[in-house]
Formats: C-alpha cells, structure tokens, sequence
C-alpha cells in the first residue's frame, strides 16, 4: 500500500499486504481509512485513524477468522461487510475515539458553501493561530489553477469569501476540485463541485 500528500506527485510505501481490497476515506473522520483483506490467511477488516500511516485489525462483530470479500459503509455510523456465509452491518461510530472529549481540531476546512455552487460561495475554516492562511485550488488532474490568501482577524472560526476562478480571473470549468488550506504546517483538503 502507498500513500500520496501531494495529489499523487511523490508516493510513500506504507506497508505490505497481500490481497488487500481497496481502501474508503470517511469523509466525516477524514482521517479514517478501511480497507479488508479476504484471501488464505489475510482476512478481516483494517482501520486507520491517522491517514493510513498506521493500520490496526478491526473484527468486531464478525466471525472469527471471516474472509472479507467486499466492504462499504455509510460515513461516520455503519460498515457493512460481506464473507462467503454472510453479511454484516458493525457500528462505527466510536472506532478509534477515546472515551475522553475530543481534542479540538488544528487549522482546517470546514465546509464550503453552497456545495455544489454555481458562482461566488464562502469556505469556512477554523484556525490555531491569527496569521495568513493559503488556499489553493486544484483540478483533477493535479494541477494548481488557483490560489489566495486570507487573514483571519481571530483564532477559531473563519470564512473567507470565493468567487471561482483563475489567479488571471478566468472562469473556471464546470467540474470537481479540491481546496487545499495551509496554514502553520497544517494543511486540509476538501471537494467542492462547481456547476454553470
């Protein structure tokens, strides 16, 4: 398995295993990942809560030694699982959170509005630190079309106005895209699809 930080460009390998099915991202943990083995001896299902950098085995609610033969869920509540004698549905919704209160979040997207938008729109961020902060837009294909600043006047919860386009201020195509925010060495990523 490898993972990408930069939009596919540079790849790290992760780990090693055979007949591993293919990994889904929870967009509502978005550090959560699951994927499933479920050939010979490499069975069961996999998460991360750190972005795929460490993987731990997840089984509960399943039979023991079950080969997974597919995987899907509904984000932030349930998996559903399916072996060759059955299917399963496993709650998900407190895998890998501490009994204690969440730390809150760093610097991060937190939503853009309207999703999908047709003209102007606003992204709401929250950040650590009152300093500038970067957005940049991408395409599909990895390319930058895109970038501006903004400069929160408080710590917390921000929102920064957006009309789509490129930094030559032509229109951008209708399509998906991907914000990406840096600030302070944190960086967030969300999709917004845009409409004409």
């Amino acid at each position: 398995m490898f993972r990408s930080d930069d939009f596919g460009v540079s790849w790290t390998h992760i780990f090693s295993y055979l007949y591993s099915g293919p990994v889904f991202f929870d967009p509502y943990v978005p550090q959560r990942a699951w994927f499933y083995q479920g050939i010979a001896t490499c069975k069961g299902i996999h998460f991360s809560d750190d972005a795929g950098l460490t993987w731990t085995e997840w089984n509960e609610g399943l039979i023991t030694w079950s080969s997974v033969n597919s995987l899907t869920f509904i984000p932030g509540q349930w998996l559903y699982a399916s072996t060759p004698c059955a299917a399963f549905r496993l709650d998900i919704s407190g895998v890998g959170i501490a009994d204690d209160a969440i730390e809150p979040p760093g610097s991060s997207i937190l939503s853009v509005s309207p999703n999908p938008l047709r003209s102007a729109g606003s992204i709401q961020y929250t950040t650590t630190e009152a300093e500038p902060v970067e957005f940049m837009v991408i395409d599909l294909a990895g390319r930058v079309v895109a970038r501006f600043t903004d400069q929160p006047e408080q710590t917390g919860i921000n929102t920064v106005s957006w009309l789509p386009g490129t930094e030559q201020n032509q229109p951008l195509c209708t399509g998906v895209y991907f914000i990406r925010m840096s600030s302070n060495s944190e960086i967030s990523t969300t999709r917004v699809i845009l409409l004409h």
